[in-house]
């Protein structure tokens, strides 16, 4: 059997796609993980702080009211958000 070394086939195309596609993956991979590095890098170089707890202590209220000017009426609209 001779070996034509210049004769495209469709297992050539076929594996030019899937290392085509391989790089891509790979590189994405590699990003994300360099991307966790430097902030856990960062986030190990930070100084660290103390948080202190208050005496007094304060209710959060389970809704919110926010008031907007309206603007083609003189009164104002309220919108409750519950949170």
């Amino acid at each position: 059997m001779k070996i034509e070394w210049n004769r495209v086939t469709w297992y050539s195309k076929l594996l030019a796609v899937v290392v085509f596609l391989a790089m891509f993956v790979t590189a994405f991979n590699l990003g994300i993980l360099y991307q966790q590095a430097r902030i856990n890098a960062t986030l190990l170089a930070a100084p660290s702080t103390t948080v202190t707890a208050s005496s007094t202590t304060e209710t959060i209220p389970s809704t919110i009211r926010i008031s907007t000017p309206s603007t083609t009426d003189t009164t104002a609209s309220t919108t409750e958000v519950a949170h």
